[in-house]
C-alpha cells in the first residue's frame, strides 16, 4: 500500500514496497495466505513479513513463499488459535 524506497530510479526503476492485510482465523493451525502488492507490476523478492496478532500469540512461521507477479503468498505454519492476524510484507519489485 506504501512505496518504502527506491532503488536505482534512473537504471530499472525498481522500488521497495508494502502492503497489509487481516485475517481472522478461528482456531490453531496452518494457513495459506495472499496478498498482492499494488505498487508493483511484478514482485521479485519478499524481503521480510511483519505479523501482528491480537490476542498477542505465536504468529508462526512463514514457509513456502510464493510469487506471482504482484501477488506474494506463503503458509504460516503453527498459528495460534482464535486470533486477528495482521500481515505485512515487504518487498521488491517494479
Amino acid at each position: 500500500m506504501v512505496i518504502l524506497g527506491t532503488l536505482h530510479p534512473y537504471v530499472d526503476g525498481r522500488t521497495i514496497a508494502g502492503a497489509t492485510a487481516i485475517f481472522v482465523l478461528p482456531s490453531a493451525g496452518n494457513y495459506a495466505i495472499t496478498i498482492t502488492i499494488p505498487e508493483h507490476r511484478r514482485t521479485e523478492r519478499v524481503i521480510e513479513w511483519n505479523l501482528h496478532t491480537n490476542p498477542l500469540c505465536d504468529p508462526g512461521t512463514p514457509t513456502n513463499v510464493r510469487i506471482s507477479n504482484n501477488i506474494v503468498g506463503c503458509t504460516l505454519i503453527g498459528v495460534g488459535s482464535g486470533t486477528t492476524l495482521t500481515v505485512e510484507p515487504i518487498a521488491t519489485g517494479f
